[in-house]
């Protein structure tokens, strides 16, 4: 099993909207889904994780620009942007993105087993 290394401390107690998740939630998300391991570009075991603040502030959370057709954008919104958990590997900086919202509804839903065939 790879070491995953948090960016910073614990976050602050979850904020009742069901969007915030814990470093340790994303941690255990990945050993449910089965990807925790070592990096499959280097080997190397030591993963670091970025997993902001709140999916509903993109200034404070990773995240992918999305195109929204028929609307003139002007600065950034969530309705504009795919908030993103990002692993990246120690060694080699290879980096891997997961849906911070797929995280976040597991979280949400109790932490059900994952199904491997999905």
């Amino acid at each position: 099993m790879a070491e995953i290394i948090p960016e910073t401390p614990e976050a602050t107690p979850p904020s009742g909207d069901g969007r915030h998740i814990t470093f340790t939630d994303v941690v255990e998300f990945m050993e449910a889904a089965g990807v925790s391991g070592p990096c499959p570009y280097c080997g190397n075991p030591k993963w670091e994780l970025l997993v902001g603040d709140n999916e509903n502030d993109v200034r404070k959370t990773p995240t992918i620009p999305t195109v929204v057709q028929g609307k003139e954008q002007s600065g950034i919104s969530a309705s504009t942007h795919f908030p993103v958990i990002l692993a990246i590997c120690n060694r080699c900086a290879y980096t891997r993105l997961h849906s911070r919202k797929k995280i976040s509804n597991w979280v949400r839903d109790g932490k059900p087993e994952l199904p491997r065939d999905e």
